[in-house]
């Protein structure tokens, strides 16, 4: 549904599965034989690295290694992060212009980078609050996610990341039902879905789940 070309940057933002989607996304670039660097520019879950088929911790992500190509031969989809935090069971994600710079770097014609750009505390809806989401300037594609499960569900804190900013940039009440209507307005919402999207790129919202 996504329509991709061979060498898009896209980022995932809202919630519902954005790390999934991510990976998802991944394997089929993989699939039609060509190479994928996913990554975040908020955090990742340890467990969630270990679905990657190669990671690549970097200390310092503004200094990329030498041999990134020809590791993305050997390996066609590589997660890009810093060292996991063994305490806190996550990983921080890269700065968003260190992925400006592995699109400017890195000489592959068919190479899309993918990027979770967003955190939502696992609810399966959100909106962003002011630093999010944190989207890379040469991003070509925002996807604004959702999971299904939120409909039916109840306008607050237990179902939705930042209920209250949902209430108030749509003019809806707490505690009211979140309904399909409900969902695509925020998901188009120049300050929900559409926030911080970059001139030129396109704007394809995603029900997950």
């Amino acid at each position: 549904g996504f329509r991709l070309g061979p060498a898009e940057v896209i980022s995932i933002v809202g919630g519902g599965g954005k790390t999934t989607l991510m990976f998802r996304m991944a394997d089929e670039i993989v699939d039609a034989g060509m190479c994928v660097i996913t990554t975040t520019t908020t955090r990742i879950f340890s467990s969630q690295i270990d679905l990657a088929p190669f990671h690549l911790a970097l200390e310092n992500p503004a200094k990329l290694p030498g041999d990134l190509v020809a590791l993305l031969q050997l390996h066609p989809h590589i997660l890009i992060t810093k060292p996991p935090e063994s305490e806190f069971g996550k990983a921080s994600g890269i700065a968003s212009e260190h992925v400006d710079k592995i699109k400017e770097t890195v000489g592959i014609s068919n190479l899309s980078i993918l990027v979770e750009a967003d955190g939502s505390r696992m609810r399966p809806f959100k909106a962003p609050t002011a630093h999010e989401p944190v989207i890379p300037s040469c991003t070509t594609l925002v996807a604004p996610i959702v999971g299904a499960d939120i409909f039916g569900q109840r306008l607050d804190e237990a179902n939705v990341h930042r209920a209250h900013l949902v209430a108030d940039l749509l003019g809806v009440r707490m505690g009211d039902l979140v309904n399909p209507d409900l969902v695509s307005r925020l998901l188009l919402h120049p300050q929900g879905g559409g926030k911080g999207i970059p001139a030129g790129a396109r704007l394809i919202p995603f029900i997950n789940k």
